[in-house]
């Protein structure tokens, strides 16, 4: 996205819902400024209608491509044409995706002339659309004036740039075998079961009806951009020893078009399984089983009898699981296949790392990240403090298990140890990262009375750092008087949080602001009572996500609670010639270390008020290309960027692995 010192010409009309804000250079202020480009009340981009409001939070890809679904009034055709869904990219700016009433598509993209779209099912609590990494989406939705009235009115479609694909309809015939799809329903729509890659190929299930041995068989479907569905695995199929699928779920596709799923199994001696097929080719192969119910743990003797639902998976494929042993129910063991390989991550019994205690059997998977790193949740029996020492947050990485945090533990800065957890809010990055918040016990202010005793944290690279607790006082003089539970963390071990602020610690109210921590120190993005473009921003919602390429989106409101999103984006176009290059990289050196009142011109790419290590980082993965718009993302490391002797010649992109 283009720095906006100036008009651009990406730049939306107002023709537009909700706010979506774009950093900007701010030599006066150590805030950010925004510039709005997206609100609510506006007129949607066909001139039908205005925006209502925010279905579900906005989505931010790693490629930095903004998903929104929404609701719209005022439309020619009332509650037959009041949903769309739309997408913005700094390069293009706002485009709808896909609106109710608009025609039906087939495989190519073109009208198929057998309906139009109803109702999206994008209003939805439960959210029934995924969005991939390159910002393609995948929904399903309910169709009108069909041929064959009910039971061809549901469908699976693929939406991308300014195209929606269909994937597949119900009644239409399938590529082997007898039967069609059945109904596309939202309860069978979940991550769990559909999956999309960053090239856009998709792995879903869906039930089948009229199909053989029979009626209503479950399979597991490939489909690649603008082609028919292919079966990779159907209930019934023979799989060796006399077993057969009887239903499938947790069903994943990578990069290398290798769909991965668990199914349960027919006929003993094993109930379920974790298999793999690979789709490269014209025709998916036959599944191959990875693991299998009473496989024995290599290295440990013991059988992994019981897989609990909902297996994790990363990128590649790997994939972690809660299960039980056969000496105990559970979860007792945690376990993941990692380069072919199942490895225990934890189990009932063992210790934890720095001792005190043991493992009990009420394990809780949270992530298994890119790094395949496992990230889970673990208590533990026979602590010293008893019953305020025994929860923690524990991170698995190649055999080698550490510990994140622990009840009971002094707490970062030195006012208090950590008392409860919140692992339901944890966010996790690829590499190492990790953002929690957590009540604090034996605070300062429990004999003063003063609020002190709920904080954020991250932890990375074996250190844990404080990035805001109660009653701290900030550089400006204000103090946190309330830290909200959301967070987002990126593979740079950039952290997004938000907190309310006040001129005085016992103060229980005051005013919301968004606050980055990157380079070991904190800055203020927004804080309620800012202007943007004229309009004040009442409220800042706990909607936000935070790419590696230092990209932000964020839900907020102004005035008459108009809803709105805002964007941040780094621009590395430090002469504004609408090209990055090497006197960029001049600017960049020539003031680099300047900490106080940098401006853009100087080679501050994240306004930030300085000229540092992340602001060469934003130079390097934008160079060659406009300001704002990425061509490459380079792989961060837990340690921080070395610049010494740098020229411009020796300043190589480096691409994501």
């Amino acid at each position: 996205m283009h720095h906006l010192g100036h008009s651009r010409s990406f730049l939306c009309s107002n023709k537009t819902i909700y706010a979506v804000l774009l950093l900007l250079t701010s030599p006066t202020s150590s805030r950010a400024n925004f510039h709005i480009i997206l609100r609510e009340n506006a007129t949607f981009i066909d001139g039908n209608g205005q925006y209502a409001n925010l279905i579900s939070p906005p989505t931010l890809t790693e490629s930095g491509r903004v998903v929104l679904p929404v609701q719209l009034r005022n439309t020619q055709n009332g509650s037959l044409d009041d949903s769309a869904l739309v997408a913005y990219s700094p390069a293009s700016g706002v485009r709808s995706l896909v609106r109710e009433g608009a025609s039906e598509r087939n495989f190519s993209g073109t009208p198929s002339g057998t309906g139009q779209f109803g109702d999206l099912r994008l209003h939805r609590l439960d959210r029934h659309f995924i969005v991939g990494e390159n910002g393609d989406v995948a929904f399903i939705a309910d169709l009108r004036n069909t041929p064959a009235g009910s039971t061809d009115d549901s469908g699976l479609y693929r939406a991308y740039a300014n195209s929606v694909q269909r994937i597949a309809r119900e009644d239409e015939q399938l590529n082997r075998g007898t039967g069609e799809f059945d109904y596309f329903s939202t309860a069978q729509f979940t991550a769990y079961a559909t999956s999309i890659n960053a090239a856009g190929d998709l792995a879903f299930e869906a039930r089948t009806r009229n199909s053989s041995p029979s009626s209503n068989d479950e399979m597991v479907f490939y489909s690649r951009p603008g082609q028919a569905p292919r079966i990779v695995a159907r209930e019934s199929d023979g799989i060796g020893g006399g077993q057969t699928f009887d239903s499938f779920s947790s069903v994943h596709i990578n990069e290398n078009r290798q769909i991965t799923f668990w199914a349960e199994l027919n006929n003993s001696p094993a109930d379920g399984g974790v298999f793999r097929v690979n789709a490269q080719g014209a025709t998916p192969a036959a599944p191959v089983a990875l693991f299998r119910e009473g496989s024995i743990m290599p290295g440990r003797g013991y059988a992994v009898v019981s897989v609990h639902p909902g297996l994790k998976y990363n990128a590649s494929g790997a994939f972690a699981f809660e299960a039980d042993s056969e000496t105990s129910f559970g979860p007792d063991v945690l376990a993941a296949y990692v380069n072919g390989t199942l490895r225990e991550v934890a189990r009932f019994g063992s210790t934890p790392p720095g001792g005190n205690g043991a493992f009990n059997n009420d394990f809780e998977l949270l992530a298994l990240n890119n790094a395949s790193q496992a990230i889970f949740h673990g208590q533990v029996d026979g602590s010293a403090a008893g019953g305020v020492d025994d929860d923690g947050v524990y991170l698995w990485d190649s055999g080698s298990l550490r510990k994140v945090v622990r009840e009971n533990d002094f707490a970062p800065g030195g006012n208090g140890r950590f008392d409860e957890i919140r692992f339901d809010t944890l966010a996790a990055a690829d590499r190492d990262y990790v953002a929690f918040t957590s009540t604090l016990r034996v605070t300062t202010g429990a004999a003063t009375g003063v609020d002190d005793d709920e904080g954020a944290f991250l932890y990375g690279g074996g250190t844990l750092r404080r990035l805001a607790q109660e009653a701290q006082r900030l550089p400006t003089g204000d103090y946190v008087t309330h830290v909200y539970e959301d967070l987002a963390v990126n593979n740079w071990g950039e952290a997004l949080f938000q907190i309310r602020l006040s001129a005085t610690s016992a103060n229980a109210f005051g005013t919301d602001a968004l606050f980055l921590f990157n380079e070991g120190k904190s800055r203020e993005l927004l804080r309620v009572g800012d202007a943007v473009d004229g309009r004040t921003i009442t409220a800042i919602h706990q909607d936000f996500s935070l790419n590696d390429l230092g990209q932000i989106v964020v839900s907020a409101e102004t005035g008459g609670s108009d809803q709105l999103v805002l964007f941040l984006n780094p621009n590395a176009d430090f002469n504004d010639n609408g090209h990055v290059g090497g006197s960029d990289f001049i600017a960049w050196q020539s003031h680099f270390g300047k900490e106080f009142q940098a401006t853009h011109r100087m080679g501050d790419a994240d306004c930030d008020g300085d000229v540092d290590e992340r602001d060469f980082r934003f130079w390097n993965e934008q160079f060659g290309s406009r300001g704002g718009t990425f061509v490459a993302t380079a792989i961060p490391e837990p340690t921080a960027l070395i610049l010494g002797g740098c020229a411009v010649c020796g300043c190589a992109r480096r691409r994501r692995r």
